[in-house]
């Protein structure tokens, strides 16, 4: 089982991840601002952290086999993210990113196919410039994941939905898996 390190637990997608992290047995550390709003439970510890704090961060990271963000991307900076991620040494990292970055079977982003239609959801654009700016890491393996752009799902998020590595599985999912050695092309 692995130790995993959830920033973003106790929101929308974050607290999915962590029930789904939870019942396959492994241990995580819940990472949120208000640990108020998690309810302590076997396999779990509670921290208080931000990504704000990079130093405050980069402590409670150290030690886990991956790092899950879950974050509104228009509240985050992307870059410190990482950064603080390669600080604590942790090698492995998914990102939760938004739906702006699906690609839809016309081969446009779901971003700019709501941006024609004259709506811009406020997380939408940030989420699409974090996965971007996620695509240029070479020194960690990585993976990124776009929820539906309707997140209001009755069944976990993740990771029982269907997937494709470098692509759009079925407009429901977008999935990518880059690890350090990989070719930086991207196959979508």
């Amino acid at each position: 089982m692995s130790n995993i390190a959830l920033i973003g637990a106790t929101g929308n997608i974050g607290s999915r991840v962590l029930e789904e992290a939870l019942s396959r047995q492994h241990t995580v550390t819940a990472i949120t601002r208000d640990p108020r709003k998690v309810t302590a439970r076997a396999g779990m510890v509670i921290r208080a952290g931000s990504t704000t704090d990079a130093p405050a961060l980069v402590k409670i990271l150290k030690g886990h086999d991956i790092v899950v963000v879950s974050v509104k991307w228009n509240e985050n900076d992307v870059r410190r993210v990482i950064d603080t991620i390669r600080k604590s040494g942790v090698k492995r990292a998914l990102f939760v990113v938004g739906a702006g970055s699906l690609l839809r079977k016309d081969g446009k982003r779901h971003y700019d196919y709501m941006s024609e239609k004259g709506v811009q959801p406020p997380t939408s654009l940030p989420a699409l410039q974090a996965y971007e700016e996620i695509q240029k890491i070479d020194d960690l393996d990585w993976t990124a994941i776009s929820p539906p752009a309707s997140s209001s799902l009755s069944r976990p998020v993740a990771p029982r939905m269907p997937v494709s590595v470098g692509g759009a599985g079925r407009g429901s999912l977008r999935y990518e898996n880059r690890r350090p050695t990989d070719s930086p092309a991207h196959n979508a």
